[in-house]
């Protein structure tokens, strides 16, 4: 009797190691968590086609620096003197040109500024599947001094307001006409194959 106690407790013992060392092999293939995926990761999947709304290429002008407005009183708190201008790093302001009928260029603004501008470079807006408008420069020879000073690091800042509200480029984009597109302040900057863009709506 006391050989089959024995046994059965061999057998058990077997059975038993058996088991935990089958559990802890199907513990290692059990499939392991990916970290979440970033925006930066999936930047290539942004839905570029088909887009909803289309494209719409125009010219930008960029003046570099920060804008700044220096108001002085008079001791009867009238207007003394206005200085503005633009300094330091970032895009003080910008323009946008489309390419009109007769082959000429026209402000895709109604507020345009009379600064002397540092640089130009063709863009895109551009409308996403999911309703982002996005302003994206490529990366190419003829493009790259508005390229380079644009997306002049991973956030960069346009401290003068650039109002979108001309009404062709608007459509296009399917915004309505009353729902201009303001762009003005710290934008991050995101990279694709071919170029960069910021989100502007």
């Amino acid at each position: 009797m006391k050989n089959i106690s024995l046994f059965h407790k061999t057998v058990t013992a077997i059975l038993i190691a058996a088991i935990v060392f089958a559990t802890s092999c199907k513990k290692q293939e059990a499939p392991v968590k990916m970290p979440e995926t970033t925006q930066a990761q999936t930047i290539d999947k942004v839905p570029w086609i088909p887009i909803i709304g289309g494209i719409v290429y125009v010219l930008v002008h960029v003046t570099e620096g920060r804008y700044y407005k220096e108001v002085t009183y008079n001791p009867d708190g009238s207007v003394a003197s206005i200085k503005e201008g633009c300094k330091g790093l970032g895009s003080c302001s910008v323009r946008g040109e489309k390419q009109n009928a007769s082959g000429g260029f026209t402000s895709i603004s109604s507020v345009v500024y009379g600064d002397d501008y540092d640089y130009s470079g063709e863009a895109q807006l551009i409308k996403t599947k999911d309703g982002k408008i996005l302003l994206k420069m490529s990366n190419e020879p003829n493009n790259e001094a508005c390229y380079q000073n644009f997306f002049y690091d991973n956030i960069i800042e346009i401290s003068r307001p650039w109002i979108i509200d001309d009404y062709e480029v608007l459509d296009k984009l399917e915004r309505l006409y009353d729902n201009a597109i303001t762009v003005q302040g710290k934008y991050e900057v995101f990279t694709l194959e071919d170029g960069k863009y910021i989100i502007i709506g």
